[in-house]
């Protein structure tokens, strides 16, 4: 088995050669929630996109969570190479045949696993964008792209203004899922980028595309956008409902700002 240490440094490094390495590393997950497939179909309160992740410095990622997280991997019930909260939750995937007690448990684990990173300098942002469907006429590609760039630009001021406000002026390096819609991502970083260095200038690195199985900042990403869109559908259903259990340990355990976006909110952006 390759070792996990320096694994994130080694599959970046090339990327700054001649250039003092990043203080600050972003897993991100992006993704649309599965009744887009069946778009109109499906009730629109039931159709999310949701952006989320953790900043923290590399330091922290590789000699902190990194080990956590390969000793949460290999305490799994069944061998897996990567924690994929959907696919956990769904049973599918390499979490097929799984127990309903196996899922449980194991799931609880992985938030406490997570939160184990409590005394670092560490914070997590989450954007769950309601996409109101059959509301205003917009089509659907339109609102698709405004739920990304809407979210994504968010999700990315909040990590810079935290750093900056941290003391923290190395460079943060971005990465996000490579199995997410890389176009549409790419492009909505393109079209927010300008103005966020306009006042983070010295901050703003790179978004860069790797594999989550490699890369666990990303599964760390996965975990907290699922929780925060789950959390998002249920009180956005039952207003009355408390904050999901998962959400909870992991927000208490670092800063988090969460938004979330429903389609009046929306509207004054379209």
């Amino acid at each position: 088995m390759t070792s996990d240490a320096g694994v994130i440094w080694r599959a970046i490094r090339h990327i700054y050669v001649g250039r003092p390495r990043p203080g600050w590393i972003v897993g991100l997950a992006a993704y649309f929630d599965d009744s887009m497939e069946h778009w109109p179909e499906r009730d629109p309160t039931n159709s999310y996109y949701t952006i989320a992740g953790y900043l923290a410095p590399i330091e922290m990622w590789e000699g902190v969570f990194v080990p956590n997280w390969r000793a949460f991997l290999d305490a799994a019930p069944h061998e897996i190479e990567e924690y994929k909260a959907s696919s956990v939750r769904g049973k599918t995937g390499e979490f097929a045949g799984w127990t309903d007690k196996e899922i449980a448990d194991y799931g609880k684990l992985g938030v406490q696993t997570l939160a184990k990173a409590e005394h670092a300098p560490m914070m997590s942002v989450a954007s769950v964008v309601v996409l109101p469907f059959g509301q205003y006429g917009w089509p659907q590609r339109h609102l698709e792209s405004l739920a990304i760039v809407t979210g994504l630009a968010e999700v990315v001021r909040t990590m810079c203004r935290f750093a900056h406000d941290f003391g923290m002026y190395e460079d943060i390096h971005f990465l996000c899922d490579a199995r997410t819609d890389q176009e549409r991502i790419g492009r909505a970083w393109r079209s927010s980028i300008q103005k966020l260095r306009d006042n983070y200038g010295k901050h703003l690195s790179y978004l860069d595309f790797e594999d989550s199985k490699d890369m666990r900042p990303l599964q760390a990403a996965d975990l907290i956008a699922y929780e925060a869109r789950k959390d998002a559908k249920d009180r956005l259903v039952r207003p009355d409902s408390p904050r999901s259990r998962g959400l909870s340990i992991l927000i208490n355990s670092h800063p988090h700002i969460g938004y979330y976006w429903d389609s009046d909110i929306l509207n004054e952006y379209a």
